[in-house]
């Protein structure tokens, strides 16, 4: 066997060794399409896509688990089904088309006999998106969700005439946007809160761009969903805009390159199989290394939030110096070092204060000895501290409207009546204190409700308009020309009767 010979089969044992382990990770992915909708108008695209999509996934190795135009029971079924086929998969997929709606930030999926007669059905009529994730995030995987259930939905305006006008308030257009699991990747057909177009062909603006792009060779999952959302501005005419929201940890790949799999060749066979295997221990170390930024600095904050040591806070500055805690950590700081002074300053009296001569003390005290305890203060905040955080916590269970500034002016004081009114505590102080903010902490629902402003409708007039009616008193002008003819006729009287007299 010739030295070629020999170099070509081992690169090729090489590709093939480095090329395997893309595709020997267990793939399952459930596919959910409905059309045929019994009680609302159908919908073309839905079933369509979800073949499609199905028969792409299996190409790409997938096993497929895949349900069209099913009714409520028949969404139960695949679901259980698919949560017993995930149990040991690397990668968990989730597909669905068809009809969705958010109510009270939740996301429901639609079954093709769902109704909405009333708020209620929502618990017996409609799959909750929470439950596949559920299923999805029992374990440590890459977990993909697409969803093109984002049309416009007659089921909410079925289910808003049957609330009230304050309960209908919780009802929105499209999907809501959900917070995922480390590991998780959700991708929407458009952004959250807006509505997505079915398309006028075999398949949806969204799903044509994703057939179109999921089997490119070496495209990672993050370059992917750039193309798609690129295609479907460009086929909507910027109308729709694919959106995700991603705690994935490393790259995914539904097509690897074998190539980019297995490294470049080279002449030197030892350098070629130790040179994966230390790009493939580099992006093992990436993956459990990188997190994302919120996640993560989320984290440090619980950790630290109810400590006493300025260290940590400063530390947390340090790390995330423009963070979203960044005013809370230099609060605590302050407050923390504003209680060690008085702690010091409270040793030191007493330290001063204490007599020097201990039985002259004792005798003064009736001969019973005295220890002073060094009193103990709490970290106290400013009064612009105090306001920050109660209208922070009053925004949060919806009693104040306007922008956090720590400026506690009318605004926070309505805000501060109206929670007492709608929690039922009037009794509580009027003016913003410490001790008020973890009252408010423990509500954990929204507490005012929302305000709906109704249309100002206009008073119609029975009476005809002042420049329609009759003058009431005759024109100015008209009385100063009478005044003038009645003076003129007086003076020509006069005269006449003057030359009479002459005569």
């Amino acid at each position: 066997m010739t030295r070629s010979i020999r170099t070509m089969i081992v690169s090729l044992v090489l590709t093939l060794i480095y090329a395997l382990p893309a595709w020997a990770e267990k793939r399952v992915a459930l596919v959910i399409g409905n059309s045929s909708y019994a009680h609302v108008a159908s919908l073309s695209n839905p079933r369509n896509d979800a073949e499609d999509i199905s028969a792409t996934l299996q190409r790409l190795n997938f096993q497929v688990i895949q349900g069209t135009n099913l009714d409520k029971a028949g969404m139960d079924k695949v679901i259980r089904q698919y949560s017993k086929a995930i149990e040991n998969a690397d990668v968990a997929l989730f597909y669905y088309a068809g009809h969705g709606l958010q109510v009270n930030g939740k996301n429901y999926l639609a079954p093709i006999n769902a109704k909405l007669d009333n708020e209620a059905d929502l618990d017996f009529d409609m799959t909750p998106l929470s439950l596949i994730l559920r299923q999805m995030e029992r374990s440590k995987r890459t977990n993909l969700v697409f969803l093109d259930a984002c049309r416009d939905n007659p089921l909410l305006k079925t289910l808003a005439r049957s609330m009230s006008s304050t309960r209908s308030a919780s009802l929105t257009r499209g999907l809501a946007r959900v917070d995922t699991g480390v590991g998780t990747m959700i991708s929407y057909s458009t952004e959250p809160g807006n509505v997505a177009l079915d398309g006028n062909g075999r398949n949806s603006p969204f799903t044509k761009a994703l057939l179109s792009n999921i089997e490119a060779k070496g495209v990672s999952i993050n370059d992917l969903m750039i193309t798609v959302r690129k295609q479907v501005l460009t086929s909507t005419n910027g109308k729709q805009v694919p959106w995700e929201n991603s705690s994935l940890t490393g790259q995914f790949y539904f097509n690897p390159d074998d190539a980019k799999t297995a490294g470049k060749k080279t002449e030197n066979v030892k350098t070629a199989a130790l040179e994966p295997t230390k790009t493939r221990t580099q992006e093992v170390r990436k993956e459990v290394m990188v997190v994302a930024d919120s996640t993560l600095e989320h984290t440090f904050w619980v950790s630290i939030k109810d400590s006493n040591d300025k260290l940590q806070f400063q530390a947390y500055l340090d790390k995330f110096p423009n963070g979203v805690f960044a005013y809370l950590a230099k609060a605590k700081i302050d407050a923390l070092s504003k209680s060690r002074a008085i702690q010091v300053e409270e040793k030191n009296r007493i330290v001063t204060d204490k007599p020097k001569n201990t039985q002259l003390a004792l005798a003064n005290t009736n001969d019973q000895p005295t220890t002073t305890q060094p009193k103990i203060t709490t970290p106290t905040l400013d009064p612009q501290q105090v306001a920050w955080q109660m209208q922070t916590q009053l925004k949060r269970v919806g009693c104040y409207l306007s922008r956090v500034d720590g400026d506690w002016g009318p605004g926070s004081s309505r805000a501060w009546a109206n929670f007492k009114r709608h929690a039922r505590m009037r009794d509580l102080p009027n003016e913003p204190d410490a001790s008020m903010i973890p009252v408010i902490k423990d509500f954990t629902a929204r507490v005012c409700p929302v305000i709906r402003t109704r249309p100002r409708q206009v008073r119609r007039r029975s009476a005809p308009r002042r420049h329609d009616r009759a003058p009431r008193h005759q024109p100015r002008d008209s009385r100063q020309d009478a005044a003038g003819a009645a003076l003129i006729g007086g003076l020509i009287g006069l005269g006449v009767g003057l030359s009479i007299r002459r005569k």
